[in-house]
């Protein structure tokens, strides 16, 4: 048997069966032209309706949360899950942008496809651990936001975390590697209020990973107009054995 996700069966009054068939002998009887510009209609708007998803990666195939994939030529946007995955209206003749802090941008052709998976490479110095920061929803739309930082810059800060990373042994014993993904609520006096852990790698990873969050150096707050405010930001912390 089949449930009625599967088969619907609908009926119609015959008077609207008879129109049906008026409409299609209508289309019939219509010149060539006229065809072929209705053709073009339906085509267009079938391009218009639906969706284009996908995940953006970096070229170790680890996800990159907070990418901005962005329509070219307009103002809309979305900035990638935790898990790296965005989804965006379709439109005619799209073209995506991807963007990242430490990677190349890349501008992609949509076309016809409904699903477009990217992986960014050319990583600069946030390649190993890679530092994002994004506004949260009760910022609205500030003039200008400047996200929280690290006082020393994210080129000292990415130097700190790996110089001062220890692999856990119970990870080294059972060659585990991968990336624990953190989310840190900055307070607006730059300091540390609460450790998320959005990526969980297990066997010791994740205590490390925080415990150099937390003994790592001071960070400056966000700024909403001037003004210092509470920002959300997510550290990527990679473990691989050498």
């Amino acid at each position: 048997t089949s449930s009625l996700e599967e088969v619907v069966i609908t009926t119609q009054p015959l008077i609207a069966k008879k129109e049906s068939v008026k409409s299609a002998l209508k289309v019939v009887d219509e010149e060539p032209e006229t065809q072929k510009a209705r053709q073009a209609v339906a085509r267009s708007r079938s391009s218009d309706s639906g969706t284009v998803s996908g995940s953006v990666t970096d070229d170790t195939g680890e996800p990159l949360p907070g990418v901005n994939v962005v329509i070219k030529g307009t103002t809309t946007g979305v900035t990638t899950d935790i898990d790296g995955n965005y989804q965006l209206p379709k439109i005619d003749n799209m073209t995506l942008v991807y963007s990242f802090v430490g990677f190349e941008s890349q501008e992609i052709e949509v076309g016809d496809r409904s699903r477009i998976d990217v992986t960014m490479g050319g990583a600069t110095a946030l390649q190993e651990v890679v530092v994002t920061a994004y506004d949260r929803e009760e910022h609205g739309s500030p003039k200008l936001f400047i996200h929280a930082s690290p006082k020393d810059g994210f080129r000292n800060y990415k130097k700190y975390l790996k110089d001062s990373l220890h692999y856990p042994e119970a990870a080294k014993s059972n060659e585990i590697e991968g990336t624990v993904i953190l989310e840190l609520t900055i307070n607006s006096s730059g300091k540390i209020d609460q450790v998320d852990i959005k990526r969980s790698l297990g066997y010791g990873c994740d205590e490390e990973a925080i415990r150099l969050v937390k003994d790592g150096p001071k960070w400056e707050p966000a700024k909403a107009d001037g003004n210092k405010v509470e920002d959300k930001v997510s550290v990527r912390v990679r473990f691989k054995l050498d």
